[in-house]
Parts: C-alpha cells; structure tokens; sequence
C-alpha cells in the first residue's frame, strides 16, 4: 500500500462524477473539482480568467474536446485548454460509450465506399 503524502486511494475512487452530477455543478463546484483533479492546471492569469468565465457544469460537458473554447472563448493558455477539453471528454465519454454502442446496435450499417 502506498502511504506516500497526497496518496490516497479513496479519493482516486470518488473523482470521478457521473454526467449527472457534473450536469448539477455551479462554476464554484466544478472549480473546485477541477483543482482536486489537477491541482496545479489552472493558476495566476488562467485561474482568473476561468472564475471570469463562469463555466458551470453542463457547459463544461459540452465543450469536451473543444480545447478551443477554453483558449478562444476563455482565454487560457494552451496547456490549461487541452487539459480542460480533456478533461470534460473523460467525463462525457466515460459513461455515454456504453450507452452510445448501445444505440449505435439499433442504427443499420451501410458500408461507404
């Protein structure tokens, strides 16, 4: 078992919110989540401009992968953006695969040539 300072097994097991969840947030919830995930992502100038912004949850979701809202819109670095865009995308993909290949199953394949 690591025992090692910042280590804890538990919280790696609660970081990751439901869709759901995320959906509920305010800009100060998903902040706060966003510093337990990458503690060091968003400081100075781009911390102040991503309170600026305002994101709550369910915009946060539905930019996933769009690291150029969070650089256009939001005017963060590059770093913070992809970070962000990846980060919404882990969320958002990590529970709409299973239902996605599930509705996907209904959906008759044609091959394109």
């Amino acid at each position: 078992m690591d025992t090692s300072p910042g280590h804890n097994p538990k919280q790696a097991s609660q970081a990751e919110p439901t869709i759901e969840e995320v959906k509920e947030w305010d800009e100060d919830e998903l902040l706060k989540w966003i510093q337990q995930k990458r503690p060091r992502l968003l400081k100075g100038d781009n911390l102040k401009k991503f309170k600026a912004a305002d994101i709550p949850g369910e915009a946060f979701l539905t930019k996933a992968g769009n690291d150029g809202f969070f650089k256009n819109e939001c005017n963060l670095s590059i770093r913070p953006s992809l970070a962000l865009a990846n980060l919404a995308r882990e969320i958002a993909g990590g529970e709409t695969a299973g239902k996605k290949s599930k509705l996907l199953s209904f959906i008759p394949y044609t091959p394109c040539r």
